[in-house]
């Protein structure tokens, strides 16, 4: 499927002057969708492929990046936490993706008043705005694997006890009760998806571990572990996007087995830090010095994500491996280097 980034920059700015029309494809509902905290990582690629696929997307979210503009009138500027900024969208969505959230486990610890106004109040102010709009779309919640604490088992199932130890995997445990909650009172409809250490993009915080390595690797700077042995599911943002449309469409076709429920968009793969380090070094031939520094208090020891359920569900499976992802991956932000649009 051709996208944006498969044209030149002289060719994508005429494109992002041409007003945004949704295409009806035979056999193919346009959806009406809304996505909170859409200017992010996971959220900026799946309303790309979103609107690739024929439906009408809106963001809401902080700050609203030059990739999203061809969005045009569908932006919203502003903080899900604040009632009169959610009160602006004016789209009526079918759907509503929640990705708003103080997304980094670290910046929970830093500021937990934040992170749990953030994470648990901004879901509640966007259910409030929908009771009162008497709206009823089906509401995706992103959330993590952070819900479930330490493994007790060498795969983690949906079903695995959820004793979050870190301030944001409490926000987003409390998130998922919150919506769960209001579900069971009125007649929302969710889904709640969780991921697990999502790589491989130019928009990704570059304080996440696997951008904060490819950087320093390729700048030749000794890349700081802290720890190593943590062994978790490293999986490849194609993958996700390609499970959150699925999902969608699922979601598009009225399938039950997809309603009130939770899924996994995880590799099934586990890959220690201190693994991860030297797989980043190899790829990007760099003989940057490995520095091991302490572990963190907050930092999960293992987690590696089961996703059976959304295979059955979905039919998902993530096709690209720690190894090819981490090529493309260096691949995209060289590019990005180069001044070419990756």
């Amino acid at each position: 499927m051709v996208g944006l980034s498969d044209f030149s920059s002289d060719i994508k700015e005429l494109i992002l002057k041409v007003p945004v029309r949704y295409p009806k494809i035979e056999g193919f509902l346009t959806m009406k969708i809304l996505l909170t905290g859409g200017n992010g990582f996971i959220g900026s690629h799946t309303a790309d492929k979103l609107v690739e696929m024929g439906h009408e997307v809106s963001i809401i979210d902080l700050k609203l990046g030059e990739h999203l503009r061809y969005l045009g009138r569908n932006l919203v500027q502003g903080d899900v936490c604040d009632k009169k900024t959610v009160e602006r969208i004016t789209m009526r969505p079918d759907l509503i993706f929640h990705l708003a959230a103080v997304s980094r486990v670290e910046w929970g610890e830093i500021d937990p008043e934040r992170c749990l106004k953030v994470n648990v109040l901004g879901l509640l102010n966007v259910i409030s705005w929908i009771r009162k709009t008497s709206l009823v779309p089906h509401i995706i919640l992103a959330s993590s694997r952070e819900v479930y604490g330490e493994a007790r088992t060498p795969l983690v199932s949906e079903e695995h006890p959820k004793e979050p130890k870190s301030i944001y995997g409490i926000g987003k445990l409390m998130a998922e009760k919150l919506l769960v909650r209001y579900a069971q009172e009125d007649t929302l409809k969710y889904t709640i998806v969780r991921f697990s250490n999502v790589y491989g993009s130019i928009r990704d915080l570059p304080e996440r571990v696997t951008p904060r390595f490819v950087a320093t690797a390729l700048e030749g700077r000794p890349l700081t572990v802290n720890g190593g042995n943590q062994v978790l599911d490293f999986t490849f943002i194609d993958d996700v996007v390609d499970g959150i449309t699925s999902l969608i469409s699922h979601i598009e076709r009225r399938n039950q087995s997809v309603f009130d429920t939770d899924l996994h968009f995880t590799s099934g793969r586990g890959c220690s830090v201190l693994e991860m380090a030297h797989l980043v070094k190899t790829t990007t031939g760099s003989d940057s010095e490995i520095r091991i520094a302490p572990e963190r208090g907050w930092d999960v020891k293992r987690f590696v994500g089961d996703y059976s359920k959304a295979r059955q569900a979905l039919s998902y499976r993530p096709r690209t491996g720690l190894e090819d992802g981490l090529s493309e991956y260096v691949r995209r932000v060289r590019s990005s280097q180069d001044g070419r649009t990756s």
